[in-house]
């Protein structure tokens, strides 16, 4: 079974109180990014999670949401959140900052550099 397309239209409205919302097909499910940043998931049970961190975890913890996958920091919007879109903006809006706070601390990659080639 997929998301519904009409589920994945009205978490596109949701989402886009925050900001230009695009999606692509992953991991079986639908990702969803806010101005460019990856922070909601939705899967084939039309169940959406939002990105969190250490400034919405409690949020999540609070209302007793699961989380998607135990490797994952994304966690289901509690229903009552889903529906009232001012709260869902709110919501949004602290899970696109987990996830930009998270890119941010990521090690960088160093690159190998270039090696010139001596001449012969």
């Amino acid at each position: 079974m997929a998301a519904s397309p009409q589920y994945i239209t009205f978490i596109t409205e949701q989402l886009s109180r925050v900001g230009r919302v695009s999606s692509r097909r992953m991991f079986g499910c639908i990702g969803f990014y806010v101005d460019d940043v990856f922070c909601a998931i939705v899967n084939r049970d039309n169940e959406c999670f939002l990105r969190t961190g250490p400034h919405n975890l409690n949020d999540f913890l609070d209302a007793g949401a699961p989380q998607f996958m135990a490797s994952m920091p994304y966690y289901q919007v509690p229903e009552q959140v889903l529906e009232e879109a001012d709260d869902m903006a709110v919501w949004t809006a602290k899970a696109r900052s987990a996830a930009v706070a998270a890119q941010s601390i990521k090690p960088q990659t160093s690159k190998k550099p270039k090696t010139s080639k001596k001449p012969k």
